[in-house]
């Protein structure tokens, strides 16, 4: 159960927050440690005859456990809650903490003075009790000009390096809009048709049909690679990833050479996947119509004098520059710094920017009065240009050119762009109606789950500061899972007729997909779900869910089991993940052993079974995001690919057997073995079995 617990933390709970309002889980936390806190945001702490005096922003505040009062100044303010002192630990309230901080930082403004005071304590809770090392936060309001700032932990730990609102952070695919407003910009000046084949303007793009779904690169055009309808390849993996304090430009220049050996997904203009490659495409389309064959150089040119000169955001670049001095570090976590690394394809996601820069974007892009594009184009970006987007895109419903939409659980809308490397996660998101931004980056693994969170809950929180709009509770808003079952439910025996009963309508099979199948059955009087030499214990309780207990009960974590048009179904539901699994009972055996049988590897496969690592082809190139991989047989006989990432342990997901031809989702993996030494090939990227 432990491992079927870890495994469940793949179901995305960046996802899950984002639905069911578990944003608002950051204030929950009532207290934090004054001084780390403080000094998260560059205060300066000392204590003097029992008092904590603060210098912050100019401002001298005197503190005193138990008081409700501080002084600012001499000047008395009230407090939310007195410090207090526990187990010698001195403790602020993160609403005083966000008040003074607001109130030394803005001069006691009153605009928008929740939202500062929300994203304040945000802000601190990440960085002093999230896992995060250093995170930046701007919040604008374009018709106002309100703007607000906050830099919180540290840029580098090791040198003492706070986080402020010109710290540079790797801001990943949040760089996607920028590229997108770099090919419309070529629109309005009509070097560019949406509608004309992308082999137009770059004759010597080509690839292969899907092995599968067949498509014809030639018909893709500049629109389906915007809105990420081209049917080209997801990623292409080779020198994504570069480590070092210099861009590799190859990444960019080979790329073309490289792709007619490779297969398209699917036929263009048919469907939705997200598809880095297909940003890249559009790099070397900006460069190219601008008269550049070095397509690295020639797109961070066009890029740095049209959109970020223009805006005034004189510190970001695609590159990295000798005028980056100030460029936070990543983290694994808080205490690990890790080696610098970055994007080499860099129309995919390799800008880098701050929070003041953002701000300045934000402006300039909501304002109505543009630097970069006339109003209609703008709107016309952020139209929907598709829908039906993949599960990996939820809860975002549709894309537009470089932009995402999306609803919050209080039902505002939002467009946006979210990013995430190997450190580095961001989000930025506007509610376009009322010309609000707000802009949210952090430097550790941590953030991937706190981004884009934390930037919707400030959001929603300026948004209705701003109109006065009543946000109406979303049935289960706010309790994600939990709302599915009594967390104070007591246990509710069941008689024998009653375990009899439940056995002959809801035991049998149950198919967990990629987590395997579990067993339901009747074991000496107690209901147990099995799974090889995995046992839980069901125990019914007063709500009519089952507790789920594996030596001892797990916290949080309840099974339901229902009937739906005829089909039980088993739910899985772990609230402290924020994770719903449910699954079908497999009602035709027969049927399923045909299934399995079928998908059973040829004998052969077995000389590829065993542990991949990523070997470089060029110097400088990781690819930490698909370190390692484990290729084995499952206990039908079928092959499986697991990815090993430092988030959750590996789970293995089938391969498909087409033709003589192994896939991994519909990406083509091309395994050979010469002279006792198996490699494979993922999107570019190579891997060499373990000996």
């Amino acid at each position: 159960m432990k491992r079927f617990l870890k495994k469940l933390t793949a179901v995305g709970l960046t996802a899950v927050m984002f639905v069911t309002g578990g944003v608002m889980a950051f204030a929950q936390t009532a207290n934090l440690p004054l001084r780390q806190s403080f000094e998260a945001v560059g205060a300066v702490v000392d204590w003097d005859n029992g008092q904590v005096i603060v210098e912050i922003g100019g401002y001298r505040w005197v503190l005193t456990p138990d008081a409700s009062h501080a002084q600012q100044d001499g000047h008395d303010v009230a407090l939310y809650t007195p410090i207090t002192l526990v187990d010698g630990r001195t403790l602020i309230s993160a609403d005083d903490l966000s008040l003074i901080e607001r109130l030394s930082n803005e001069a006691g403004s009153d605009a928008f003075a929740q939202t500062v005071e929300f994203a304040t304590m945000l802000g601190l809770q990440s960085t002093t009790e999230g896992g995060i090392v250093g995170m930046t936060i701007a919040v604008v309001d374009a018709e106002t000009g309100f703007t607000w700032m906050q830099g919180f932990g540290y840029a580098d730990s090791l040198q003492g390096h706070r986080v402020d609102e010109h710290t540079l952070f790797q801001i990943g695919s949040t760089s996607k809009p920028f590229t997108a407003i770099a090919v419309m910009q070529l629109v309005e000046q009509g070097l560019i048709d949406l509608d004309t084949p992308f082999v137009y303007y770059v004759p010597e793009f080509s690839m292969l049909p899907s092995f599968i779904h067949g498509g014809n690169s030639d018909n893709i055009t500049v629109r389906m690679l915007l809105s990420n309808t081209s049917g080209i390849m997801m990623d292409y993996l080779r020198a994504f990833y570069m480590v070092g304090n210099e861009h590799y430009q190859g990444g960019m220049n080979n790329t073309l050479e490289r792709l007619p050996v490779r297969e398209m997904s699917f036929v263009e203009g048919t469907q939705f996947e997200y598809a880095n490659l297909g940003w890249v495409m559009l790099g070397i389309l900006v460069a190219r119509v601008t008269g550049h064959d070095n397509y690295f150089e020639g797109f961070v040119q066009f890029t740095d004098e049209n959109i970020l000169e223009p805006v005034g955001m004189t510190h970001s670049s695609f590159a990295i520059t000798p005028q980056m001095t100030n460029v936070s570090m990543g983290y694994t976590g808080v205490g690990n710094q890790d080696e610098f690394i970055h994007v080499g394809l860099a129309s995919a996601g390799s800008m880098f920017s701050s929070a003041n820069d953002m701000a300045l974007f934000m402006h300039d892009f909501l304002g109505g009065d543009s630097h970069l594009l006339t109003q209609s184009n703008i709107s016309y970006m952020l139209q929907s240009h598709t829908d039906h987007l993949d599960m990996s895109m939820a809860p975002f419903e549709a894309y537009g050119f470089g932009f995402l939409h999306g609803t919050l659980a209080s039902g505002i809308n939002v467009v946006g762009h979210g990013g995430g490397t190997v450190h580095w996660f961001t989000d930025m998101l506007f509610d376009v109606d009322n010309q609000i931004g707000v802009f949210v980056s952090t430097n550790t693994t941590a953030g991937m789950f706190s981004a884009t969170p934390v930037a919707a809950a400030i959001l929603e929180t300026a948004v209705v500061e701003k109109t006065g709009l009543v946000v109406e509770a979303t049935p289960g808003a706010g309790e994600g899972v939990s709302a599915m079952y009594d967390p104070a439910a007591t246990p509710n025996p069941m008689s024998t007729e009653e375990l009899a009963d439940f056995i002959a309508e809801f035991g049998g099979l149950y198919d967990f997909g990629p987590l395997g199948f579990w067993y339901t059955e009747l074991v000496d009087g107690v209901i147990t779900s099995s799974s090889g030499d995995e046992i839980l214990r069901l125990v019914r309780m007063s709500d009519g869910t089952f507790s789920v207990t594996y030596g001892e009960t797990i916290p949080g974590s309840r099974y339901s089991f229902v009937m739906m048009d005829g089909q039980a179904v088993s739910i899985f539901m772990a609230s402290a993940l924020g994770a719903v699994l449910p699954a079908p009972r497999v009602d035709d055996i027969e049927a399923w052993e045909a299934q399995i049988a079928a998908q059973v590897a040829p004998e052969d496969f077995a000389q590829f079974v065993g542990v991949y690592h990523f070997v470089p082809q060029i110097e400088g190139e990781v690819n930490l995001n698909a370190r390692t991989f484990i290729v084995a047989l499952d206990e039908f006989g079928r092959a499986t690919f697991a990815q090993v990432t430092p988030f959750m342990p590996p789970v293995g997901q089938l391969l498909t057997h087409y033709e003589g031809r192994w896939f991994f989702m519909q990406s083509p993996l091309l395994f050979t073995y010469e002279d006792g030494i198996a490699t494979l090939d993922l999107m570019g990227a190579k891997f060499v079995r373990e000996q």
